[in-house]
């Protein structure tokens, strides 16, 4: 061997670079104004994991540490390093050839040390790689002939989308990205109505909600680059959550290998805790009800498909389709980074929201209990998900279990902001009428800051899944 004095782990460098890779993908994002505690964005903290490479792999050098084949590898890393960390302030003004220079250097850096047996020892640190592969590109590029038939194979496309965005998503490599992910969404579609066995209760709607989030893509984030600097903080939330819904989904993790084909590649894990974003005012209102909405909506769900009247259940569906709309509303408005990170949570229907609102409709319509408690469990896990991502306005946390919006705050650090003035949760005009002596006006809150008419006791007994960030 080639090296002096060196271990395994030596090459680890604190599992920087592969925090590199990962936020590498979609590309990397800058604001000169930080908002929400986010930064200034993901291109000074992809230069300063490389930085770290450069560093240790500099100073083994200088000590003399490689020799031959390891020496020449060790320089050739050294190169690329310097080639990407170069091509960085292009990349993120989405300047297509420095986005492709920064790929390439990227991804030779990897291919080097892995298929350099020495090297490759040295970077494993806790039977983790340091360098671990990015998510694979296709063989042979996207065609007529592709395999396309399986969920395995439709993730297989769906990788190669993700290692051509990384660096960025430009003019040149739009249209592949974009037949790419076409190509899985409506293959995705297409076997979720061939095969509804493979989908059935909560791996449906997870299925369907990579179809949702794809199409957020297709539709939406791609073609913000150039005009949105948090387009590359989008595509990144939203292709890491997809390949964390597949991985915390047992069956869609079974599906994703098959006939030795493996898809939904996630990109390498880091440890880089994820800063959470730090809510004003009306954001913290909006999480505390978007919480207690999420649990009581779902009880009564419940309670509707195993004894609701016709009726109660259409005007319920209503109450639904006006809470979607008004969660999206107001994640719209929010803008910027908040968006960026949470839109593929709360953006509708191509959202997780969207996802939950649409099965449990159908499991209402359909009297399908099953269903609608997959979706009660859907709606109650992103509501844990996206306000364990966000901190409210003067500290503290959320509690994801909260029936009410003072209860969802009763985690949350002090002084509280004022109540809203109105709730995510629309009033039917019965239900308004009662509440308001029969003028049937506006919505009215109970001491808690809920809707008395949907105030319902729910408990969570059962687990749920919480999808990671990075």
């Amino acid at each position: 061997m080639a090296t002096n004095g060196l271990n395994p782990g030596d090459l680890y460098f604190e599992n920087m670079f592969n925090d590199a890779t990962r936020i590498l993908e979609g590309g990397l994002w800058h604001n000169n104004v930080p908002v929400g505690n986010q930064g200034n964005g993901t291109d000074g903290r992809y230069v300063a994991d490389l930085q770290v490479v450069q560093t240790g792999l500099t100073a083994d050098v200088a000590a003399g540490d490689f020799t031959g084949d390891q020496l020449t590898h060790v320089n050739t890393v050294l190169a690329d390093i310097k080639t990407a960390i170069a091509s960085v302030p292009g990349a993120v003004n989405n300047d297509a050839g420095a986005e492709a220079a920064l790929r390439t250097a990227h991804l030779d850096i990897i291919n080097t040390i892995e298929r350099d047996p020495t090297l490759q020892t040295l970077s494993i640190k806790d039977n983790n790689p340091g360098f671990n592969f990015a998510p694979p590109s296709l063989a042979t590029p996207l065609n007529a002939n592709t395999p396309h038939a399986t969920f395995a194979e439709l993730g297989a496309i769906f990788d190669d989308a993700q290692s051509k965005s990384l660096g960025g998503i430009n003019a040149q490599n739009l249209p592949a990205i974009q037949a790419d992910l076409q190509t899985v969404h409506d293959g995705l579609q297409a076997l979720i109505k061939s095969d509804p066995q493979l989908f059935g209760g909560i791996t449906g709607i997870h299925a369907s909600t990579i179809v949702d989030q794809i199409n957020l893509q297709l539709t939406n984030f791609d073609h913000q680059y150039r005009v949105n600097p948090d387009a590359a903080k989008s595509t990144n939330d939203n292709f890491l959550d997809i390949t964390d819904i597949v991985k915390g989904d047992p069956n869609l993790a079974n599906m994703a290998s098959a006939n030795g084909v493996t898809g939904w590649t996630p990109a390498p894990d880091t440890d880089v805790v994820p800063v959470p974003y730090q809510d004003n005012a009306d954001q913290t209102n909006f999480l505390a009800d978007f919480i207690a909405s999420s649990n009581t909506l779902g009880a009564k769900a419940e309670q509707l498909v195993a004894a609701g009247t016709s009726h109660e259940i259409k005007a319920f569906i209503h109450t639904l389709q006006g809470w979607e709309k008004n969660v999206t509303n107001f994640d719209a408005a929010q803008g910027g980074i908040f968006e960026a990170r949470f839109d593929n949570e709360l953006l509708g229907k191509n959202s997780t929201v969207g996802a939950d609102v649409s099965a449990m409709i159908k499991g209402l319509q359909t009297h399908n209990a099953a269903l609608v408690t997959a979706a009660a469990e859907g709606f109650h896990a992103n509501a844990a998900d996206v306000s364990g991502n966000n901190v409210p306005l003067n500290g503290g946390t959320y509690n994801a279990d909260g029936q009410s919006v003072a209860d969802a705050l009763s985690t949350a650090t002090g002084p509280l902001p004022p109540a809203p003035v109105a709730l995510l949760t629309p009033v039917s005009p019965a239900t308004t009428a009662v509440a308001s002596g029969g003028s049937g006006s506006a919505d009215h809150l109970d001491h808690s800051g809920q809707l008395a008419a949907i105030h319902i006791p729910v408990e969570h007994g059962h687990g749920h899944d919480h999808w990671a960030f990075g």
